[in-house]
């Protein structure tokens, strides 16, 4: 099964995101204005393309009947377990701090100095308090001098730090898991078994009107795996190669990733998805949390599962119990 569902995956990502190495060795600056290739149709004749339509061929067959979204109990996830939606972050936020980066190489100065200016300028007050944009903005925003060379050693300062981390900033990203019997994710992500897990239909929510052609799988690779300048694959979808990848450490989680690039100006991060169709109830959530949960699956019409430990097998399985 783990075998033919990598098949599908390769499949899918050799048509969106084809590698060239011919294509790595251009300058960025040569790539980048060129948004249909031009440029590169010129410099390497019979260069890879992406294959928008077999990718999505390939995607909308293997489209996961149930996805899964594990949940700690707060009043946070009650609401968004009561109104169908699910929040979107930049991956910056994420538990892995490798998850989202990209490298890119022989960008010009001009083109670093319009990213960064875009960057600041896009900020809110929360985003220039924390991670790698407070750096950038308050390395940036000190740049008063009109003298052109002090700005260039200050743009070199922060210049790989960009570079590597841009991409977890440039997109919003909710995570869900084809699977929903991880012992580990129950574990880390509801809380020990002391909360819940949601479950929803796939093709629902790759076909609904704000999602679709926006909901893929991650693909699983090697530790040892070399980072691919995102110039050098998609133009038609850069840096979400980035986003979809992970180290094979994170396998177990079998994750699937709906994505919104920053300039579709996402109107609410906390995404509208289709109704759930069902919900299971952590072993160890304690009974006046339990009952929450109930009442609003009652309220939505849809099951409601139990998990049952077997100490015997170290496994979990359901029983449904309305």
């Amino acid at each position: 099964m783990e075998g033919e569902n990598m098949c599908w995956k390769n499949g899918f990502f050799d048509a969106l995101f084809p590698i060239d190495e011919r294509v790595i060795s251009v300058p960025y600056c040569l790539k980048e204005p060129s948004k249909r290739g031009e440029y590169l149709d010129v410099l390497i004749p019979n260069r890879k393309k992406t294959n928008v339509e077999l990718a999505f061929k390939i995607l909308e067959k293997n489209i996961p009947n149930r996805v899964y979204k594990y949940r700690t109990f707060s009043e946070f996830s009650l609401t968004n377990f009561r109104n169908d939606t699910l929040w979107a972050t930049n991956p910056a936020n994420f538990n892995d701090p490798f998850d989202s980066i990209s490298i890119e190489k022989d960008i010009s100065l001009k083109e670093l100095d319009d990213i960064l200016r875009t960057a600041t300028e896009q900020m809110t007050i929360d985003d220039k308090s924390n991670g790698v944009y407070k750096g950038i903005y308050d390395t940036y925003k000190s740049i008063v001098s009109p003298e052109e060379q002090e700005k260039l050693e200050a743009l070199f300062k922060i210049f790989s730090q960009v570079l590597t981390e841009r991409t977890q900033y440039t997109f919003k990203v909710a995570c869900l898991s084809e699977t929903n019997t991880s012992v580990l994710m129950w574990s880390h992500y509801s809380n020990d078994h002391k909360g819940f897990c949601i479950e929803y239909n796939g093709q629902e929510i790759y076909n609904s009107d704000l999602i679709k052609k926006r909901f893929f799988p991650v693909k699983y690779i090697s530790e040892n795996e070399r980072q691919i300048p995102i110039s050098a694959l998609a133009l038609d979808y850069p840096g979400l190669y980035s986003v979809l990848c992970k180290t094979n450490v994170w396998s177990y989680e079998k994750e699937w990733r709906i994505c919104f690039g920053m300039e579709e100006n996402l109107e609410s991060s906390n995404i509208q998805l289709p109704k759930s169709t069902g919900v299971y109830i952590g072993a160890k959530m304690p009974s006046e949390h339990r009952k929450a949960i109930i009442d609003i699956a009652k309220t939505k019409n849809i099951p409601i599962y139990q998990e049952v430990l077997h100490f015997s097998s170290r496994s979990i399985s359901f029983e449904r119990i309305m």
